[in-house]
């Protein structure tokens, strides 16, 4: 039995759930009239919440406005406010923040994280929570400076053995991409490629425990190689290569372990890339990665802080690069078919 809704509120809920079944020609003349609700409703909090909630069924220029208005009334009201927010339309908003007002997402990030610290002297909090507002905390000094410091804090961990913990931190990082984008996001590509390294290390060793060393096929390798008794560092009479060819579940991807190993326990740099655990992306939307995994590996024999410069600096170049390509890759998606 259908009954009248007399508050503003319950009309406006309501209206805007029926939206999506509504054919299109009739959304619009829905969402206007929505609209014209929201704005008559008295209380802030309600007020800003109905916007919001309209946001997914407005086109892109009416949305810049409504967001800018709640933002506004958001921004007038005093004390503290809560509010919720469709997945989908978070995510344009944070897309908008991003680009016109980052400060006010790290102050903001700021205001919530530190709270949250002090409190946990006080009151039981989720780890996950914890770890969110210790990376937040982190923004503090910009977005590098965030990226430089989960760096390490992985690197600690994976040292250390503890890549269970190490895995937390980065998938609790990866929640705050949409906010601190750049440099964290291939901080985390890398912190995810380091915690697979460790597993590959373990795997290495079970899989070498009835390895069959055949000495002709180590000795090719091994004799291009002149290494000095006296320090760590690889001399290379000239570049040089050797390739393992053979059909599949011969013994390739075993020997190779060997060899890495080996080199590994003398001292020798070594970078190695399993295609069977590279980033998806590769090549086509990522084709800096691979040096990007070559470099990382090679990161733990740096003597100086001018290679962690360097390195860094590597990886800002290849971060901008990539994001110069996501346009062009989104036209060359758009033409192919399927």
């Amino acid at each position: 039995m259908a009954r009248a809704i007399n508050d503003t509120r319950d009309k406006c809920r309501a209206m805007t759930n029926l939206i999506r079944y509504l054919p299109t020609p009739q959304q619009n003349e829905v969402v206007q009239e929505i609209l014209k609700a929201v704005r008559q409703i008295g209380d802030v909090d309600a007020r800003i919440q109905g916007l919001i909630n309209v946001a997914p069924y407005l086109k892109e220029k009416e949305l810049d406005i409504i967001l800018d208005e709640a933002l506004r009334l958001a921004k007038s009201m005093e004390g503290e406010f809560s509010f919720w927010m469709p997945d989908a339309t978070r995510t344009e908003v944070l897309a908008m923040l991003s680009q016109s007002d980052s400060t006010f997402l790290l102050s903001t990030l700021q205001e919530i994280s530190r709270p949250i610290l002090r409190a946990q002297q006080n009151i039981p909090i989720a780890p996950t929570i914890i770890r969110w507002a210790e990376i937040a905390a982190q923004a503090e000094a910009g977005t590098e400076a965030v990226a430089y410091w989960l760096d390490e804090k992985i690197g600690r961990l994976v040292d250390a053995g503890d890549t269970g913990l190490a895995l937390a931190w980065i998938n609790t990082a990866t929640t705050l991409l949409p906010i601190l984008q750049g440099e964290l996001a291939m901080s985390v590509l890398l912190g995810q490629r380091r915690v697979e390294m460790a597993y590959r290390q373990v795997q290495d060793q079970r899989h070498l425990q009835y390895f069959l060393q055949r000495t002709e096929q180590i000795d090719i390798f091994f004799k291009n190689l002149i290494v000095s008794a006296q320090t760590t560092h690889l001399i290379q009479e000239s570049p040089w290569a050797v390739h393992y060819i053979g059909i599949g579940g011969i013994g390739k991807t075993t020997l190779l372990r060997y060899i890495t190993a080996k080199l590994t326990q003398d001292k020798i740099p070594v970078s190695r890339i399993d295609f069977d655990y590279l980033n998806p992306d590769y090549p086509s939307r990522r084709p800096g990665q691979l040096l990007i995994e070559l470099a990382k590996e090679l990161q733990s024999y740096s003597k100086s802080s001018q290679h962690e410069v360097s390195l860094r600096s590597f990886q800002q170049q290849v971060v901008h690069f990539h994001e110069v390509l996501i346009p062009i890759r989104v036209q060359i998606d758009n033409f192919l078919p399927g």
